[in-house]
């Protein structure tokens, strides 16, 4: 049995073989021209997937580098707010003591104790 190609006319008077035998099936070798485009165009897919994942792991190592700044300054504010808490506590403290409100007395109501001496400087 003879193996003929099938012979089409295109569109411009031209011929072009299909690549099918008289029985319907494709010769092996537009079967393997076939494959090999298959598997090019899903290497191809597949490289510039990669490509899209490389450029995002980027971009999302940059915004984790700059949310971690971000982070370090708050912690650092947190740490501050804290300390200046601590020290209006103390403050607060103090300010409850018997010790301050004589301070107080005595700088801005000017008040001595009894037998106390009070020096001033003599404004000439």
């Amino acid at each position: 049995m003879i193996v003929a190609n099938q012979v089409k006319k295109t569109p411009k008077g031209t011929q072009k073989n299909s690549g099918r035998q008289k029985n319907g099936k494709v010769s092996s070798s537009v079967q393997a021209k076939r494959k090999r485009t298959g598997i090019l165009t899903v290497s191809a897919a597949v490289i510039l997937l990669c490509g899209a994942l490389l450029f995002n792991s980027y971009n999302l190592s940059n915004r984790l580098d700059e949310y971690d700044d971000v982070v370090a300054g708050l912690n650092h504010q947190i740490s501050e707010q804290q300390q200046e808490s601590e020290e209006l506590v103390k403050e607060s403290d103090y300010v409850k003591t018997e010790e301050y409100m004589e301070q107080v007395a005595r700088e801005k109501l000017g008040l001595v104790k009894e037998n106390e001496i009070i020096f001033q400087k003599e404004t000439g």
